[in-house]
């Protein structure tokens, strides 16, 4: 991919920071900060560094990504995730990284921030099921293809691909 256009992705990933058009708060439960609602990854990395940290260290399989960036047509990835979640900490960022790394202007993403009751002011984890975090959930024309909860079976990236490639007649992996 062009360095251009590769930064341009990178700026439409990570968003302002204000994300005033988007419907969040940040509240604290029995003393713990947390962030609810939808939040850009800038919000994301302002308020919790750990994230970015993560973010910046994970270096995606880039064949596996390679093949990603080729699949056709628009793909809209929602994220759910707890800003107080180990899990979350550990593999929301290699999404997010992998997502950078592919550059697809035509693939949407929107993160969701969950309270401890897996829960969000606008009630979308309770419509879409969502009982673990993160949960990632890609979308075409608005059809589910599929998951990543929790835990990948092998990496983020591999299992996003083994989605896609189910999604086009081949085999899917879905966890829990």
């Amino acid at each position: 991919m062009k360095l251009a256009g590769r930064l341009a992705n990178s700026a439409l990933l990570l968003g302002a920071v204000a994300c005033s058009d988007r419907p969040w708060r940040e509240a604290v439960v029995g003393g713990e900060r947390m962030l609810l609602g939808e939040i850009s990854p800038a919000l994301l990395f302002d308020r919790y560094p750990e994230f970015r940290e993560s973010f910046e260290e994970y270096a995606p399989d880039d064949e596996t990504v390679e093949t990603i960036r080729r699949v056709d047509g628009p793909l809209h990835v929602t994220l759910y995730l707890g800003t107080w979640c180990d899990d979350s900490k550990l593999y929301a960022p290699p999404l997010l990284r992998t997502l950078r790394e592919i550059g697809r202007e035509d693939w949407t993403l929107q993160i969701i921030a969950l309270d401890r009751s897996k829960r969000d002011p606008e009630g979308r984890a309770e419509r879409h099921g969502v009982t673990f975090v993160p949960t990632a959930i890609f979308h075409r024309n608005g059809i589910e293809l599929g998951r990543i909860v929790e835990v990948p079976v092998e990496t983020v990236e591999k299992d996003w691909l083994r989605i896609l490639n189910a999604a086009h007649g081949g085999p899917e992996t879905r966890n829990p």
